[in-house]
């Protein structure tokens, strides 16, 4: 059984029916990608657990299914137990090549993204801070912006709308588009990302979402300004080798709050990075909260905590049914 591995959906051109292997946020993302823009059908999800033959498309346990049927597909594992998987086939018989999604990081992002995509019918996306390309590679829109003062991986030479410039130069040397949804995960310093997102206002129609990241510090020491320093600190203090960091741009989120009445918002916290969702309706009954965005500038950690409920904290699953 020969593997073939790769970790852009843009790789993966099958001509065959497919079945995926993967229930997860990297199964999902590939069958959004299939799903939109492959002329081909997925017609069977594989797990290893729990089978489900009413569901769209039909899971069907990796043990149970017939093996010569499953070579009728162009066979996707997408899932970090790949290698158990592929032993799995191997003892069972199965001779076909087998494609493997690697994604060089985290892809939750894209797979929210994508389902928020498929909600609003998405054909333009916008995103500010692609550094790996890890999202932006996997996410499902047919017209894609990308936007970094530095990426760290090379694109295709033909691809369009690459832009390797600092946002606030895009923001004020690009001709006026509306994008349908906007990804906004550049620096982590709540000025910055503050800015990108009233710049983007500029770039939004009435139906327009955004998707703040890192909006939520996994403790004081991520929400600190400065990575090196945070990361180092947290390593001496409490030991381990965590590296995350948030910065401060969950003050973003307190200044839409204030001065955004006319916008609603949300974060999203489970599986992934917690991330606010914002979307244009007015919010009923508003009254600020700090009403100064000095004040909000010199939150610390604790207070945020304190206030950690203005956030509006979801469920993925919430925040989906919560958009108009």
């Amino acid at each position: 059984m020969e593997t073939v591995s790769f970790s852009r959906l843009e790789e993966i051109d099958p001509h065959e029916t497919v079945a995926i292997y993967g229930r997860g946020q990297r199964g999902q993302v590939v069958y959004d990608f299939i799903h939109k823009h492959k002329k081909v059908e997925c017609d069977l999800m594989l797990a290893s657990l729990e089978s489900d033959t009413e569901s769209t498309p039909p899971v069907r346990l990796i043990d149970e299914v017939d093996i010569a049927e499953l070579e009728k597909r162009v066979l996707i594992i997408a899932s970090a137990s790949h290698e158990k998987v592929c032993q799995k086939l191997r003892d069972r018989g199965y001779s076909k090549k087998v494609y493997i999604f690697k994604p060089e990081g985290r892809i939750g992002s894209a797979g929210r993204i994508n389902k928020f995509a498929e909600l609003k019918k998405a054909k333009k996306y916008l995103e500010v801070g692609v550094s790996q390309g890890v999202t932006f590679n996997n996410v499902s829109v047919d017209t894609k912006y990308a936007v970094d003062p530095k990426f760290r991986f090379t694109f295709p030479p033909d691809s369009p709308h690459i832009y390797e410039i600092t946002s606030d130069d895009f923001f004020t040397n690009t001709p006026d588009i509306k994008f349908d949804i906007i990804f906004i995960d550049g620096l982590h310093h709540f000025e910055q990302a503050f800015r990108d997102f009233c710049n983007s206002l500029m770039f939004a129609h009435d139906d327009t979402i955004w998707l703040i990241d890192d909006t939520v510090p996994r403790d004081i020491y991520s929400a600190g300004r400065d990575q090196l320093g945070s990361v180092g600190l947290r390593a001496k203090e409490i030991g381990g080798s965590e590296k995350a960091w948030h910065g401060d741009v969950y003050k973003t989120v307190f200044a839409i709050r204030d001065f955004f009445p006319v916008l609603s918002y949300c974060t999203i916290i489970g599986p992934g990075n917690p991330q606010t969702l914002v979307w244009k309706s007015p919010r009923k009954n508003f009254t600020p909260l700090f009403n100064s965005l000095e004040a909000i500038e010199r939150m610390d950690y604790y207070q945020f905590l304190s206030l950690k409920e203005e956030m509006i904290p979801v469920s993925e699953e919430e925040a989906y049914e919560l958009l108009p």
